[in-house]
Order: structure tokens, then sequence, then C-alpha cells
């Protein structure tokens, strides 16, 4: 699949926000998995992650991640906790994990106004991430937490 192929699930028009958690350490992570494809070749996918989950382009502008310190597993709540507009989807987005034991991570990836959706990719899960989620965001909510570091 090239980067500009498959299903968009950009929606510029929705306060969502599409949520992965790594189920594996961070550092176990390929360093390029995320990297982004910027050479002429459209048939190449644009990312690893990208590829592995069934789509193609996205815009950085509208992602958010949050990398353990030390890259220790902690629960979700204290790394959503500092991101965008979590005030108004944290509780939502940690009760799901913790149905699904994914509760406990070294590195969370949000995709805001991107309603990913595995009915249409058959794809729930990779060597590294697994999608938690698809999450109503307001945008007049802050984030629980400010980040101190």
């Amino acid at each position: 699949m090239g980067k500009y192929d498959g299903p968009h699930f950009q929606c510029e028009d929705r306060d969502v926000v599409s949520i992965w958690v790594a189920h594996m350490n961070f550092d176990a992570i390929p360093e390029d998995y995320m990297e982004h494809n910027r050479d002429d070749n459209d048939d190449a996918p644009w990312s690893t992650f990208t590829h592995n989950f069934g789509f193609g382009y996205y815009d950085d502008d509208f992602v958010e991640s949050y990398v353990q310190p030390d890259e220790r597993t902690a629960p979700l709540y204290e790394q959503l906790k500092y991101l965008s507009y979590s005030a108004s989807f944290i509780d939502l987005a940690v009760e799901e994990a913790r149905k699904r034991k994914l509760d406990q991570t070294t590195f969370v990836f949000l995709m805001y106004n991107f309603a990913y959706d595995p009915k249409v990719t058959r794809i729930v899960r990779d060597d590294y991430l697994e999608f938690l989620g698809v999450f109503l965001f307001d945008q007049e909510s802050g984030s629980v937490e400010q980040w101190q570091g």
C-alpha cells in the first residue's frame, strides 16, 4: 500500500482521538517504526506504523505521543494526563484499557481528528502497538495535568 492509498480516517469535522498503546517495552519498537517516508516513491508506505495498520498518510500536526520516562511501564492514566484535551476522554480510555489489559504501558500514540476503524482494515494489533479506540474530545477541556518536566 502506497503512502496515499488505503482508507482515509482523517475527519476534521469531528472532535475524536484515536489511541494506540504499546504492548511491549518502548525500546523494543524499531527506531524507524513511526518515521515518515518523504521520498518521491508514492507506492512506498508512509511509515511502518501506517503500513501495519492498513492506512496511508496522516497529518502529523494532529499527533501526540508520550514515552514513559526511563521507558518503564506505568498506568495509562499517568501518560494520558499530560496530553491535550485529556480531561475529556481519559476516564473512558483508561476504562477501555483496563477491560483489555492494556492499562500498563511504556508508550501511547494519539491522532486527533482521526477516526481509525479496525472494522475497515481488520487490524487491531501489530508487533508493537494495539489500537485502543476512538474517543470524543472537547476542545474546551485541557489536559488533566500540566507537564512539569
